[in-house]
């Protein structure tokens, strides 16, 4: 079930994710009923109502002295990822404070692997735009669940999101809803590194392995690379 592996990326363990499914399923259950509908020790279900609880997924109630299990409100799965964001936005703060300030006013970073893409995608939401091109739409499956996300908070946010695809991947984009979320043209050019534009950065991705991005910043070469994506987005065609 793609809903478990989704707890799972989250890193809440398997058993705790079924256990959390079950109760979302069917409510007001005993550790007694869950073991038998998971096929779990009692013993180990007790161990993973407990860790649920204490992650705020879980809560119950004594009724004629027995504890009766529930799920909570799914909007507790937030909760950690809020905790760490405020921690890192707090960890941030002081990295700048104990960091040189470097006289150049260019930046060049590579980074490798999914967490490599997350962070590209965080950073382009601080801007009012997001201009790609040579899209594939890989980016959407190495991120399978943090993609409806990223682009359900650019929307709110009134990011002016436009991709230009490869036609080789029109029907799949296409077929995956991908354009009520953003605007997207496509050109018969078949590329496998996509090239993003926001601000004052650049990102180039090669995602047909482990993910590797090249990050630059630089007024100069954004504005030439912003340039060069108008020029596209002017000859793609529609979806």
């Amino acid at each position: 079930m793609k809903f478990i592996a989704g707890l799972e990326e989250l890193g809440i363990p398997k058993n705790e994710a079924r256990t959390y499914t079950e109760l979302l399923h069917t409510p007001r259950q005993t550790a007694y009923e869950l073991s038998k509908r998971l096929g779990m020790d009692r013993t180990l279900v007790y161990q993973v109502l407990s860790r649920l609880i204490e992650r705020g997924l879980v809560h119950y109630r004594t009724e004629e002295k027995k504890k009766i299990f529930s799920a909570t409100n799914p909007q507790h799965l937030l909760e950690p990822i809020k905790t760490q964001e405020l921690l890192a936005q707090t960890l941030i703060q002081e990295a700048k404070k104990i960091q040189p300030q470097e006289q150049h006013d260019h930046h060049i970073t590579v980074y490798e692997g999914k967490q490599g893409l997350q962070t590209i995608f965080t950073k382009s939401l601080m801007h009012k735009e997001f201009y790609s091109f040579g899209g594939t739409g890989k980016g959407a499956e190495v991120l399978l669940y943090e993609t409806p996300h990223y682009l359900k908070k650019a929307q709110e946010q009134g990011v002016d999101v436009k991709i230009i695809f490869g036609t080789h991947v029109q029907e799949k984009i296409i077929q995956n809803k991908y354009t009520q979320y953003v605007q997207a043209r496509f050109l018969d050019v078949h590329a496998e590194a996509t090239t993003t534009i926001w601000g004052d950065n650049i990102a180039i991705h090669l995602l047909t392995g482990k993910p590797l991005i090249i990050h630059i910043q630089n007024k100069e070469i954004a504005r030439s690379y912003r340039n060069y994506f108008q020029y596209l987005w002017e000859r793609a065609q529609l979806g």
